[in-house]
């Protein structure tokens, strides 16, 4: 996937994208890969165009989410999706949030991608006081020579009534609906976080400003860390209870009886597996996680060139 400024970029053609896709859970996919289609039987590349920060944080920061993954991850998960070639961050400030739609569109998709098709969800909005709605931008599209899709949003699963969206992801993370969440993710909720120190049975992490967290209390994770996708022998992985007694501060009881190879400073991904600590002691789960990432096959859709955002599979607790 290839990061383009706003600045200096153009594409003579593309399909693209618009969202926050914090988390990048399976409504996003969805979106992506009807993207990724369109782009296919068009012969144009996929473009994704997100923000940073969230619009909420410069609007109404007393309402703004705390966030299911920070850019960086966002970016990470992106490119490993393989559905996208090309993201545009665009900076959300006083500027943009005052740009009309009408404004956006001819300036940025026009102009600098070249959109030929746009694929959002169906609630997609745009623009100063979100007028850009999908009505709006199919309107739009037909004297600008694009078209417009919006996809209808669907439940996260069979029996579970709630939409698949980053707003109700990150309620059931809030709430200790850890597996819910999964469900709609595809996959653990992830925290990235630094070692602050290493105990002999302990870990004591320091958790990040701004993201997503579930209630305090005592969670079965998994530990990993986030230096290992390069060198095998630099990788480690730990399960344990994590101890979340305040909003930023955490100590990871392993069930290991060695101590970890973590070290003070290290960076972490801490994986919630959904599991209690009585349910991980009734289940015989005490040993450390498994370190071996799943074997996954090259993704055909990947381009050369891909930038190295790459993560191992989330490990499993055995």
């Amino acid at each position: 996937m290839n990061l383009i400024s706003s600045a200096s970029s153009y594409l003579a053609a593309s399909a693209v994208s618009i969202g926050m896709f914090d988390g990048l859970h399976m409504g996003h996919r969805a979106v992506l890969g009807t993207l990724r289609q369109v782009g296919q039987r068009c012969e144009l590349p996929s473009v994704v165009v997100t923000f940073d920060p969230h619009p909420k944080a410069l609007l109404r920061p007393d309402d703004a989410p705390l966030m299911l993954t920070s850019l960086d991850r966002r970016l990470q998960l992106l490119d490993e999706s393989g559905l996208v070639d090309h993201c545009l961050v665009m900076k959300f400030d006083s500027v943009l949030a005052a740009r009309s739609a009408e404004a956006f569109v001819d300036q940025i998709l026009v102009e600098k991608l070249g959109i030929r098709h746009l694929v959002v969800g169906e609630n997609f909005c745009c623009g100063a006081k979100r007028q850009g709605n999908v009505p709006l931008l199919q309107t739009l599209g037909q004297s600008r020579g694009f078209d417009v899709a919006g996809l209808p949003l669907s439940p996260i699963a069979s029996g579970i009534n709630p939409t698949c969206s980053s707003t109700n992801i990150r309620l059931l993370v809030r709430e200790g609906k850890l597996d819910e969440a999964a469900i709609a993710l595809g996959r653990p909720h992830v925290v990235e976080a630094s070692v602050r120190s290493v105990g002999e049975s302990a870990v004591h992490l320091e958790l990040p400003n701004q993201i997503c967290l579930p209630p305090s209390g005592s969670h079965v994770v998994v530990m990993r860390s986030s230096r290992g996708s390069e060198k095998a022998d630099s990788s480690f992985g730990d399960a344990g209870v994590l101890h979340l007694a305040d909003e930023r501060r955490a100590s990871l009881q392993l069930f290991s009886d060695g101590a970890s190879n973590a070290r003070a400073g290290d960076s972490v991904h801490v994986y919630f597996t959904g599991r209690s600590s009585l349910e991980a002691e009734d289940q015989g789960v005490h040993l450390r996680a498994s370190l071996r990432p799943s074997r996954q096959r090259p993704d055909p859709r990947r381009r050369a060139g891909s930038t190295n955002h790459r993560e191992a599979a989330y490990p499993s607790v055995a």
